[in-house]
C-alpha cells in the first residue's frame, strides 16, 4: 500500500489504527496521531488511537 501511495500524482489522506507495523510501513509520509472514542459497540465507548497519514 505504501508503495502505491508513494507513486500517486495527487494528494491523499487516510486514517488507520495506530500499530507499530503501520508506523514503520508509512514512515516516509506525514503522520499525525489522534485520540478518539469508538462508539459503535454494545459495551459503550472505547478509547483508541489512530494515525492520520498523508503526503
Amino acid at each position: 500500500m505504501a508503495d502505491q501511495l508513494a507513486g500517486i500524482k495527487g494528494r491523499f489522506l487516510f486514517s488507520i489504527n495506530d500499530v507499530p507495523e503501520i508506523r514503520e510501513i508509512c514512515k516516509g509520509f506525514e503522520i499525525e496521531e489522534v485520540s478518539l472514542n469508538y462508539t459503535a459497540s454494545s459495551k459503550g465507548q472505547t478509547k483508541a488511537k489512530e494515525l492520520v497519514i498523508g503526503n
